[in-house]
């Protein structure tokens, strides 16, 4: 490597031969022009030393490529790429709404006019303070930023990846109904389709993506079972779960009688002129049904969570129900673990089996003695 400083009009530069390439750069690594000679020298000898440690990168001292490497550039440049992946199928639309929401609302606003090579813990610290959302949102938005910062390291952006700190995240409340409830809030949905459609929600608890993504040819009322296979991404018909499953199931008396209270064609099980439900109409009416029955509860509460829990109620194992809902991992199913009240009854305080220790029994003895001579 040779390089030597020289000047510019008013400003210097630094004429670089590295690796075969001559390199002339303009400014340091804040983007700003090197006004005078002995700004230039600490750069050139800042730039020996990075040569010979392994770490020096041109991009950190072109203009153009600082100004790429501001977070807000960075982030609008990264949800490019990702758009690239939705296209092809490698992440989904309901994926990327999300990370477009992140950038938009919370990395740019808070730290748009960093540049992503001189983010630090204490940066980030701060960020994390200055975000008034859950701390399951702050959870995620974290978990974005991570994932900009490791696709740069890949890139070759960034030689390092700042520590982050961790969110702690409380369990979530299990939020459950019984079939009463469910019943009430079913006898609020006038419409034969739409009826049907949250029957077999209740009945079946499978995730209200694959009921609206259901067809016909998955269903044999026969054989009484049900094959499910796919789901909707948001409003986007996606050929796998969102586990990318398959799981036979067996249907319930109920999802039956639903099935057989709407015509059967050929297509879509549950749909309106032929076309599934969207995502919004389908929260909006059990919005509008729970509301008239009185009742306060999601619809993923209402369906497919009460299932789970009423069947831990009934001693369904924790496996059955994990291959049911098609978990991936047991980790989804344990929210149910907690939901087992016919076994939990024996930590009641009960006289027959209450037993004192030899000790405290003794001293009870006295302190009644005691009481009786007064």
């Amino acid at each position: 490597m040779s390089g030597s400083v020289r000047k510019n009009r008013d400003n210097f530069f630094i004429d670089l031969s590295w690796k075969g390439e001559r390199l002339r750069l303009f400014c340091g690594l804040d983007g700003n022009p090197l006004y005078s000679r002995r700004q230039a020298d600490r750069l050139l000898e800042r730039i020996r030393s990075e040569i010979e440690n392994h770490s020096f990168n041109p991009k950190n001292y072109i203009k153009r490529e600082l100004k790429a490497l501001r977070l807000d550039g960075y982030a609008a440049a990264w949800l490019r790429r990702q758009e690239r992946r939705l296209e092809a199928g490698e992440i989904s639309h309901g994926y990327m709404r999300e990370l477009r929401a992140t950038v938009k609302n919370h990395l740019i606003p808070h730290l748009g006019d960093k540049d992503i090579r001189a983010l630090n813990k204490g940066h980030i610290d701060d960020f994390l303070l200055e975000l008034t959302v859950s701390p399951k949102s702050k959870k995620n938005i974290l978990g974005v930023l991570r994932t900009i910062f490791t696709n740069a390291i890949d890139r070759g952006d960034l030689l390092h990846v700042p520590k982050f700190p961790k969110v702690k995240v409380a369990d979530p409340v299990v939020k459950w109904i019984d079939s009463d409830a469910q019943d009430a809030i079913l006898a609020q949905i006038t419409s034969l389709m739409w009826n049907a459609y949250f029957s077999f929600l209740v009945h079946m608890g499978c995730r209200p993506s694959e009921a609206r993504a259901l067809r016909w040819e998955e269903v044999d009322l026969e054989k009484r079972i049900v094959t499910i296979r796919a789901g909707m991404d948001l409003n986007h018909y996606r050929a796998t779960t969102k586990e990318q499953d398959v799981r036979i199931l067996p249907l319930a008396p109920e999802a039956i009688v639903a099935l057989r209270s709407i015509p059967r064609g050929i297509g879509y099980v549950f749909h309106r002129d032929g076309k599934p439900f969207s995502s919004q109409r389908v929260q909006q009416l059990w919005r509008q049904a729970t509301t008239a029955a009185g009742i306060d509860i999601p619809l993923y509460q209402g369906t497919k969570h009460s299932m789970g829990c009423r069947a831990r109620l009934e001693g369904v194992p924790l496996d059955v129900i994990q291959d049911w809902f098609g978990h991936k991992s047991a980790v989804s199913t344990r929210r149910y673990a907690k939901i087992q009240l016919g076994a939990m009854v024996v930590m009641h305080r009960h006289e027959k089996v209450v037993r004192l220790p030899k000790a405290a029994a003794r001293q009870q003895t006295n302190n009644d003695t005691e009481n009786d001579k007064l």
